[in-house]
């Protein structure tokens, strides 16, 4: 019995130095590729002097959307969460408090990546320069103001999981495929959407209207 804890206690005490090892210079340089193939920037950054920073408006039919801070403040950026609370919110749309988030943040793309891919992003937002900011809440119309209405929303239009490869395709397409559907997250823009917000089945990549501008069809059919 005193052998079992004492491998217990050795084994335990190895999981929390594994889980406390600071990420590789590989790993985070993985995570910056990854940012950088979702241009995260982009939608999060409202002040070129705070990058990553958040607070640019969103504008969406229902109303508009801040984009939170990425940096590692810890009280009004991501410093304080843990791999588990990002990968939550990639894999599953939550927020660390169990709010579910608004599809503005494109995590029924993001939702596909791996969990490595996860954590490499998340050890990449890290180093970053933190800057508090705090980010204005949502401007929805009612009834979008109800953050609630995403558990319905999440019943019918979001299935989380990864991407199983198609074994028919060589490896080349099958990694295009990863980041096209995953953290490129390209039918954000260029599927044409539904009356609720949520990409149209069997038309992705038909192209769409986003604030605004069209996204141009990015399947194979003809040109007219």
């Amino acid at each position: 019995m005193r052998t079992i804890l004492v491998c217990l206690f050795l084994c335990g005490a190895f999981a929390t130095g594994a889980a406390a090892a600071e990420p590789s210079q590989e790993t985070i340089a993985h995570g910056k590729a990854l940012v950088e193939a979702g241009d995260c920037a982009s939608c999060h950054t409202a002040d070129p002097a705070k990058p990553f920073a958040g607070g640019k408006r969103i504008d969406t039919p229902f109303g508009g959307i801040y984009s939170p801070n990425l940096t590692p403040d810890r009280d009004t950026g991501i410093g304080g969460w843990s791999d588990a609370d990002f990968y939550g919110a990639l894999r599953y749309g939550l927020d660390p408090d169990g709010s579910r988030y608004y599809p503005a943040f494109p995590y029924p793309y993001f939702t596909k990546l791996t969990r490595p891919d996860i954590v490499a992003i998340r050890a990449y937002l890290a180093t970053l320069t933190p800057f508090r900011n705090e980010t204005p809440p949502p401007e929805l119309r009612f009834p979008s103001n109800f953050r609630v209405l995403m558990r319905a929303w999440n019943y019918l239009f979001f299935r989380p999981g990864i991407l199983d490869p198609d074994q028919r395709k060589g490896p080349d397409w099958n990694r295009g495929r990863y980041l096209v559907e995953g953290i490129a997250h390209c039918g954000a823009c260029h599927t044409p959407k539904n009356i609720f917000g949520a990409d149209q089945r069997g038309q992705a990549f038909g192209g769409g209207v986003v604030q605004g501008w069209f996204a141009p069809r990015l399947d194979a059919a003809e040109r007219s």
